[in-house]
């Protein structure tokens, strides 16, 4: 990744900076107040040198251009018609009589005097212009809700100003300005102005209201308007900015902005919903405060680092936005007023530029170091700032992404002197206007169109109490309260930041007390009393001791009972003592699922070992490789099939041959003890580097499982076992069965078939289950009704498909449908999420809950630190759950096992023998959510990079899973030759469904940026699944989908339709050749290009295809299917989008 340099133009002058900036600093707050205002009165903006002055244009010749910001507006306009994100509003309290007449003269001036203001635009020659109208009135809306009680006036008239704003705005036809005045007393009006941002920038509010003060009073007065003419026009403007700032003269710039943004990348801020490829661009709005002695020491801080104080805001927010992505790179936008020249000083017009100003973070450096970098980035850019930002996003050309605007997302800004419009602003709008007359009887007030541009903006104001503001946020993306959150955050890191800007990024505080302490502490308040000192086998004791007769296991047609089960694992673990069994050995338990396995399990757990799950359909090699790895000296086989594992001193017990010898041992327990840390089993699981690990559980681990909550089995309750004994799910399967008194209903051996399945559960009158994933949306699927007698079921192992489960909840309504989570290494759950009642109430993923009882659970960044509610993090777990560790992987116990530095110790110290607490780190990334459920987010290790596009292959997953046919999905990274990755996703539908590949990518299409979208989706009757019960990635791996995509030219366009679109490529983009599979942007294509290609397609083709098809459909190929069906419908205008090229920059 490139990172952003940080060559400071002004380094020759810093010394005599610096020496200022600490004179500034020692000056008490009021004098500094005196001094900036100073500043403020004698700072004339001068014409950037070498520029020639805006002069007014030939009005005979033809229309004016577009300013390159407008072009973008305008563009985005044709793309989504009928909007009102670029809306802008303000209006005025008016607490005096009007002269209603004196009021429409006034706007009428107004109007006159601002052409861009009676502007509209067409297409002219395929070239977007600007057509200005002669002078007209503005028409007024007058609405009279005095009739109303008075307590109602108030606000009936804002709703309606608020209507009003949101209205959209016609940009052909016009007008692009619109007022409406709302009399609520005969001296109280609200007078509201709405406005397209392509006619205005944050200016404009400080400018409108100033004349609208000095107009009104002299037309009420019988005056002529005392203001002088404008020497020039905004279209004055846009030709010169044409003409001054082409190819050559912005060449440097241009170079600055390419090496600056190489590589930049989109931030990943986590989001309460997933992003649509459609956005509604409907905003919600928070406010932000911070306080003045805090501001003042921000100041101080700025000056003593010849920084502004925006530098420092900014620098401070970037290092917010790191922690919370765990991104170095963190890039944001922030507008620049570019009105330096004296002659649009007081002109209204989109004069905003935008700048990309990208932190670097990486390093961990202290936050006095973040802000040097960032101050010598932003001087950087502000070099560069004559570079209008549409220009940027063609030179840079970063990949477009629907529902994401290019180069950022967040928007940050400071106002030095607060504007009267709180809407787009550059840097340092002015005050004055109406502000200052008849204090009290005329005020501004925010009409908020509840719209929001960008993922999240962050507007501040430094007044005289402090810096205010507000976080403005996309509703699609987030809900209100997590914004809230992350402005807390922002000020709790500032108060860190005065207090110590010497402290490392990842040493800055963001959680205050309370939330600190409810994460840490409040949300870990497990404590549940269950008998944590006991061994497995002294429960089970207990129990068998209780109940004798009750049945313990129901398999192959019979029911053993608890004395059966307690006297014959007696007996066997007698036999097992003479065999060579030692207390704390593990054990080989070769056997699949049966009455006679539970025995041989039980028995190695009274013989004081501990036993190892060998399964007999597993290579002979693999399993050598097991009990090697395991040391178990002694290996039982209830039912034979042992050869693979003799030998090599391994002593075999194979009860085929020597049942009856164990049978013949003498009854009664053989009394060895087990504490509550002794190895109870080990189970293997798939290890990164392909070898297996192995994973050794202690008892309390098992009995906390068992016997604290999660399963609420009892006597006369039948417990499914369809688990591989290796399989850590066996666990809960077995003795949250056994240690409470209920039955184990076992599943015949090898893996499970659906059908056979239901009839298991129907014939053993099962009442709790588990169920992996697969079959949990199998049975679902096909078996639902067998589940009907469940009072307990759980599902997991993987991500629970949100259409299964609502399902399952409405056609199961009195049983306790779960989500259970956890990994081997912490004993089969950590966490838990029981389903809602109601089915509705499940929302686009099932979260995996909360801890279970005994356990800890921590979500931390990379630097082990606690994160905030809603950002994503590594999920840690501690408590009674964690394992010993792993089979002789003492340096992956360092890795993965880790010291509880959150622990709390106990009042009286530590048990005598009791290790010091320890954490596993489960390489799983989850958030938590505000009411304390964590929410599964996918692993740390499956995250891909494709055609240099960061992809988590769980957000193909969970868009593929959303089709209403698509039972379960996969997506895997493939290797192809040459080393180039591509996206293939599997997918098993419904029996009976009709779609197939094709449909599902569009489907997908429609729901993923390009870069997300699988070139391959092949559908299986279902996916492979290990004996585990989990999908088999490996497996599913040597699934051939089919050669990829062609490479463009490789495939030269098709006849008709096919070649004519190729041929209009070539001539638009000015290139020799141009194959069927070959991506516009991927050729130069941007904005304009689109704009151009559009004209063609509708003079070639006689149709009027949305320009959004372009965006959606970026081969030639493509983009001939859907010129063929817009032929076919004879003309239909389809549906206009976003396409995600870009709000950045159109709005400062």
């Amino acid at each position: 990744m490139a990172t952003p340099t940080h060559d400071d133009p002004t380094a020759a002058e810093a010394p005599a900076a610096e020496a200022l900036a600490r004179r500034i600093a020692e000056l008490s707050p009021e004098r500094r107040a005196v001094l900036e205002r100073l500043l403020r009165e004698r700072r004339a903006p001068a014409a950037p040198a070498g520029h020639g002055p805006i002069e007014p244009r030939d009005r005979s010749l033809d229309p004016a251009p577009l300013s390159f910001a407008q072009r973008r507006l305008w563009l985005l306009d044709r793309l989504a018609p009928g909007g009102n994100v670029y809306n802008e509003s303000s209006a005025l309290h008016l607490r005096v009589p009007l002269d209603v007449g004196a009021l429409r003269r006034t706007l009428d001036e107004i109007v006159r005097r601002h052409e861009v203001l009676r502007t509209t635009f067409a297409v002219r020659g395929g070239e977007p212009v600007q057509v200005v109208a002669g002078p007209a009135g503005l028409p007024l809306r007058v609405v009279d809700v005095s009739r109303l009680p008075a307590a109602e006036r108030l606000t009936e008239a804002e709703r309606l100003l608020s209507e009003e704003a949101r209205r959209p705005i016609d940009l052909e036809r016009g007008p692009v300005v619109r007022a409406t005045l709302v009399r609520m007393g005969p001296a109280d009006h609200l007078l509201g102005v709405a406005l397209h941002h392509i006619a205005c920038d944050g200016w404009w509010g400080s400018i409108f209201f100033a004349e609208f003060s000095a107009l009104y009073e002299a037309f009420a007065a019988g005056r002529p308007s005392p203001l002088a003419e404008l020497p020039v026009q905004y279209a004055d403007y846009a030709v010169w900015q044409r003409r001054t700032f082409g190819d050559a003269a912005l060449a440097p710039q241009l170079a600055y902005w390419k090496r600056q943004l190489a590589g930049v990348e989109p931030l990943r801020l986590a989001t309460d919903r997933p992003r649509r490829a459609q956005p509604s661009y409907r905003g919600e709005r928070c406010d932000v405060a911070l306080p003045r002695p805090l501001v003042a020491a921000l100041r101080s801080l700025s000056a003593a680092e010849g920084a502004t104080l925006f530098m420092t805001l900014l620098a401070a927010f970037q290092a917010l936005l790191h922690r919370y992505t765990g991104q170095d790179d963190v890039a944001v936008g922030t507008p620049v007023a570019n009105r330096a020249r004296p002659e649009v000083q007081s002109l209204v017009g989109f004069f905003v530029n935008t700048l990309v100003l990208r932190g670097d973070c990486s390093g961990d450096p202290t936050f006095r170091e973040l802000l040097g970098r960032v101050r010598r980035a932003a001087l950087g850019a502000y070099a560069a700032q004559d570079v209008p930002f549409e220009r940027v996003v063609e030179e840079v050309q970063p990949r477009r992404e629907p529902g994401r605007n290019p180069l950022f997302d967040v928007s940050f800004q400071l106002f030095t002197n607060g504007p009267l419009d709180p809407g787009d602003a550059g840097d340092a709008a002015p005050g004055g206007g109406a502000r200052a007359a008849s204090p009290g009887a005329v005020e501004v007030v925010n009409v908020d169109l509840a719209t929001s541009k960008w993922d999240l903006r962050v507007d501040l104001t430094d007044g005289p109490d402090g810096i205010t503001g507000f976080a403005e946020s996309a509703a699609d993306l987030f809900d209100r309260a997590t914004v809230e959150r992350l402005v807390g955050h922002y000020g709790v890191l500032l108060r860190g930041v005065a207090e110590d800007p010497d402290r490392r990024l990842s040493e800055l505080p963001l959680l205050g007390g309370d939330e600190r302490r409810r994460l840490l502490v409040e949300w870990n308040a497990t404590a549940r009393p269950y008998p944590r000192d006991r061994s497995v086998h002294a429960l089970f004791a207990e129990v068998a001791a209780a109940r004798p007769d009750a049945p313990a296991v129901l398999a192959g047609g019979r029911a053993t009972t608890y004395r059966e089960l307690d006297e014959r694992s007696d007996r066997l673990a007698r036999y097992l003592a003479r065999a060579g069994v030692r207390p704390g050995a593990l054990v080989g338990v070769n056997a699949e699922r049966s009455a006679d396995a539970v025995v041989s399990v039980l028995a190695v757990l009274k013989a004081g070992a501990a036993y190892l799950p060998l399964d007999p359909a597993y290579p002979a090699e693999r399993l050598r490789f097991l009990a090697a790895d395991a040391d178990a000296r002694v290996v039982v086989g209830p039912d034979g099939r042992l050869d693979a594992l003799g030998g090599d001193g391994v002593r075999v017990v194979d009860l085929s041959r020597e049942g009856g010898a164990a049978a013949a041992e003498a009854a009664g327990p053989l009394g060895v003890p087990a504490g509550p840390l002794s190895p109870a089993y080990a189970m293997h699981t798939s290890g990164s580097t392909g070898a297996p690990k192995g994973v050794v559980v202690p008892h309390r681990a098992v009995v906390r499982l068992a016997r604290g909550g999660v399963i609420a089995a009892g006597p006369g309750d039948v417990v499914l076992h369809a688990a591989p004994l290796g399989f850590d799910a066996s666990t809960l399967e077995l003795w949250g069965a056994l240690l409470n008194g209920a039955a184990v209903a076992v599943h015949p051996a090898g893996v499970p078939a659906l059908g056979d399945l239901a009839r298991t559960v129907r014939a053993a009158r099962v009442t709790h289950a588990w169920l992996t994933a697969p079959l949990f949306h199998g049975m679902v699927e096909h078996h639902l009704e067998s589940l009907g007698r469940l009072r307990h079921l759980l599902a997991g192992g993987d991500v629970l498909a949100p259409a299964a489960v609502r399902r399952a909840r409405a056609a199961l309504p009195r049983c306790r449908l779960t989500n259970g989570y956890g990994p081997t290494e912490n004993t089969t759950f950590t966490c838990t999420y029981d389903v809602p009642d109601d089915p509705d109430a499940v929302g686009a993923s099932v979260p995996i809950g909360r801890p279970v009882a005994g356990t800890r659970v921590y979500v931390l960044d990379g630097r082990g630190a606690p994160v905030p509610v809603g950002v994503p993090g590594e999920l840690y777990a501690g408590g009674d759950g964690v394992a010993l560790g792993y089979l002789r992987r003492p340096e992956l116990d360092a890795e993965r096992f880790v010291p509880d530095p959150f622990a709390e110790p106990a009042p009286d110290g530590p048990a005598p023998g009791e290790p010091p607490p320890r954490l596993y780190r489960t390489g799983d990334v989850v958030r938590w959510r505000a009411d304390g459920v964590l929410e599964f987010l996918g692993r740390t290790d499956r995250q891909v990079k494709v055609r240099g596009f960061r992809v988590e292959p769980e957000e193909v997953e969970a868009a593929l899973g959303a089709h209403p046919d698509v039972r379960e999905a996969a997506c895997l990274a493939r290797e192809e030759a040459g080393g180039e990755r591509r996206l293939v996703a599997y997918a098993s539908v419904r029996p009976g469904a009709a779609c197939g590949p094709a449909e599902l990518r569009r489907h997908l299409e429609g729901r993923l940026p390009g870069h997300l979208v699988p070139s391959a989706v092949v559908v299986l009757d279902a996916l492979p699944v290990g004996p585990n019960g989990k999908v088999d990635r490996g497996r599913l791996a040597a699934v051939d989908p089919g050669p990829p995509r062609a490479p463009g030219a490789a495939q030269p366009p098709r006849a008709g339709t096919e070649r004519r679109v190729a041929r209009l490529w070539q001539e638009v983009l000015e290139v020799e050749q141009v194959g069927a599979h070959d991506n516009l942007f991927d050729l130069g294509g941007h904005s304009l290009t689109v704009i151009r290609l559009h004209e063609r397609i509708r003079a070639e083709f006689g149709v009027e295809l949305p320009i959004v098809e372009l965006f959606r459909h970026p081969t030639v190929r493509a983009l001939a299917g859907a010129v063929a069906q817009a032929m076919e419908r004879a003309g239909a205008g389809g549906e206009g989008a976003h396409a995600g090229d870009a709000h950045a920059g159109a709005g400062g």
